[in-house]
């Protein structure tokens, strides 16, 4: 973890953290996955996130080698057309109930 007293020490630059989701189009809920899951490193000075550009840097390069990636996964394929027919004939309603559905 950076501390504070560390970053007084080297004389680093501190960037909002809420500024860098911004301008990566990420919102808040998703930083907060991202520290829980120790993706990136944050610096906590008076109840506010701030980040460094180095650790910045260091998460864009675990990015881009894929140390984030999950595998994909497709949802359910039709592979019988059958039913894709079934889905989209309509039900044949029982006789003698004719009446709307309130």
């Amino acid at each position: 973890m950076i501390t504070h007293e560390s970053m007084l020490m080297t004389g680093q630059t501190l960037i909002p953290f809420n500024s860098f989701l911004q301008e990566n189009g990420r919102s808040a809920s998703c930083g907060k996955r991202w520290r829980n899951k120790k993706w990136i490193q944050t610096v906590n000075i008076a109840g506010r996130l701030y980040v460094t550009p180095e650790e910045i840097g260091r998460f864009h390069r675990r990015a881009a080698a894929g140390e984030f990636a999950k595998t994909y996964s497709p949802g359910f394929v039709y592979d019988d057309l059958s039913i894709l027919e079934l889905k989209t004939t309509p039900a044949a309603q029982p006789e003698g109930d004719n009446q709307p559905c309130p």
